[in-house]
């Protein structure tokens, strides 16, 4: 994807699917990181990719900021109704004029999944990869091809099922960056989502691509508030008290010109022997 090589045609039995991606991953972790503890930033099938590597490597995962992403197999009935359509299209026979000939997804699907118009400079930018018709454009045919729904394709069911079983019980500090609307995390996937343990939830705005529809949220998330340093895990601090399972929820809300970002705390319901001796603070919902 994006500028890395693309595989020539014939090379590889599996080019461009899911298990080929995750050997070219595990080789350049290895590579650049070596045996250092990481913290992953997951996006798409990124976010897939990396959910995978940390689960066949937990002891080399430090934390895991997620959004837009898969966290569990899909239906049909978790993707917006008009996704439908797009998604039976590119796993038929037409799938490669549209793909490989009409560039469809740079064209049409980037468009329909962000929230914002972009500026010609970025939809050229994010064009650039895929400017050549035919055969390199047959790394986003793949991926669309890969998304699991409904059991298939197996191979790739099999792996996101394992993580995400994973992901229900593991203790590593989470933060996802919950997109509104969102597209691949919404209805039972965000109530999943948002159950992961020790975990931290930050409310965008954005459909999938939120990192071009809240750049500034999506930066802060991760860099201002998470994830906690070491010493302030071992503690207790770093992490709200009054939610011990699913971590605190932050709201970002930009106010009108979106030239800043308020960071506030969303209210927490409270045992009610407790409410007379706290104080929650309110927050809202940033759109």
């Amino acid at each position: 994807m994006g500028d890395s090589d693309k595989v020539p045609a014939g090379t590889e039995p599996d080019r461009y699917r899911f298990a080929s991606r995750a050997r070219y991953l595990d080789a350049f972790i290895d590579e650049v990181v070596a045996r250092e503890p990481v913290t992953l930033v997951l996006h798409g099938w990124g976010g897939a990719l990396g959910f995978d590597w940390a689960y066949r490597h937990q002891q080399r995962v430090r934390a895991i900021a997620y959004m837009e992403t898969f966290v569990a197999p899909l239906t049909l009935e978790d993707l917006p109704e008009s996704f439908d359509p797009t998604l039976k299209a590119v796993r038929s026979s037409a799938g490669k004029a549209l793909v490989l000939d009409e560039n469809m997804f740079s064209e049409k699907m980037l468009p329909g999944v962000t929230q914002r118009t972009l500026s010609a400079d970025e939809t050229a930018e994010h064009r650039r990869p895929f400017l050549q018709a035919g055969d390199d454009r047959w790394p986003t045919l793949q991926w669309a091809r890969e998304v699991p729904l409904t059991g298939e394709p197996a191979d790739v069911h099999g792996r996101i099922a394992a993580y995400s079983a994973w992901l229900n019980t593991a203790s590593l500090p989470k933060l996802f960056i919950d997109a509104e609307p969102g597209v691949f995390i919404t209805g039972r996937i965000r109530k999943l989502a948002s159950s992961f343990p020790n975990q931290d939830r930050v409310v965008v705005g954005g459909l999938h691509s939120v990192q071009e529809d809240s750049p500034d949220g999506v930066g802060r998330a991760i860099a201002g508030v998470w994830p906690p340093k070491p010493e302030d895990l071992a503690k207790g601090a770093g992490r709200p008290r009054h939610n011990r399972h699913a971590g605190g929820t932050i709201s970002l809300a930009p106010p009108a010109d979106r030239s800043e970002i308020r960071w506030q705390r969303k209210k927490q319901p409270r045992p009610l022997a407790d409410r007379g001796r706290h104080r929650a603070a309110g927050g809202s919902d940033g759109s």
